[in-house]
């Protein structure tokens, strides 16, 4: 696998980016960049922390997602039960874990015989990439814009974009990125994803999420400019671009459809055939 340096637009091995590795990730954000995204990072950190949203027993990660039982990790949990069923009977798959956050899924794969690439912005102990000590398993962890995976030259046979699909500028460009180094019968899997029928709700939900969070640290809670959620309407991108939609429950999803604050849940799949 190679990767663009950080500060200029060639490709170099891993090998040849030591110098960028510390702690077991790979900071590849620009000299530019690091600045402003280390504050944004520590700012995120300390409303995480304060939130009580970070998970400090380090004796839970290792058998995550199935060692939490709150909601969110229920949610997680029905993601690897189509996960295992769609790389079934397979070992050995290079899997890109886009948005991997404190690299469960990453831990879980690698466990499972594969080589993992985890992918995340955030790197701390706890709420990010950092969190990799925490695991007996071994991946590659890097530090890279999510949106940023043209960066990489590699042909994987599994790109998971994590629970992250509604965080993007361009979702366009990023599957068409995310298409280029994806191997002949490789598999993107988009997971958890909300579909709101009313997207109204969740917008004045995340601004006040947003003013709080800008109120308290002198910046945006969304690091880019993104939307930051599913409308019903998002889900013409995924037939126009030829990508399977499936329910998590089409009973539960059934009964959200007279629920306009509750969103829909979904993941969704997409095969490269040529």
């Amino acid at each position: 696998m190679k990767i663009w340096h950080p500060n200029n637009k060639v490709f170099l091995s891993l090998n040849d980016l030591e110098n960028y590795h510390l702690d077991g990730i790979y900071n590849l954000i620009s000299d530019e960049d690091s600045q402003q995204v280390n504050y944004f990072l520590k700012s995120f950190e300390a409303y995480r922390g304060l939130n009580k949203l970070k998970i400090t027993n380090t004796k839970l990660y290792e058998n995550l997602p199935f060692s939490m039982h709150t909601s969110q990790w229920l949610e997680r949990q029905k993601d690897i039960k189509f996960i295992d069923k769609t790389i079934e009977g397979k070992t050995n798959l290079k899997i890109l874990d886009v948005g991997a956050w404190n690299g469960w899924l990453s831990n879980y794969l690698t466990k499972k015989n594969h080589q993992l690439v985890a992918l995340d912005l955030f790197t701390d102990k706890y709420d990010g990439l950092g969190a990799n000590k925490y695991y007996n398993s071994k991946y590659i962890s890097i530090q890279l814009y999510p949106d940023e995976i043209f960066r990489i030259q590699e042909a994987f046979d599994l790109i998971i974009f994590n629970r992250n699909w509604a965080f993007f500028q361009n979702p366009q460009k990023v599957f068409e990125d995310a298409k280029k180094i994806l191997s002949t019968n490789g598999t993107i899997l988009f997971t958890g994803l909300a579909f709101y029928k009313n997207p109204i709700i969740a917008k004045k939900q995340l601004e006040k999420t947003n003013n709080d969070f800008k109120k308290s640290y002198g910046i945006p809670l969304l690091y880019k400019n993104t939307k930051g959620y599913l409308s019903f309407d998002d889900k013409l991108f995924f037939k126009r671009n030829g990508i399977y939609i499936f329910s998590y429950n089409p009973i539960k999803n059934f009964v959200k459809s007279f629920f306009s604050k509750k969103p829909k849940i979904y993941y969704a799949t997409y095969t490269k055939d040529t």
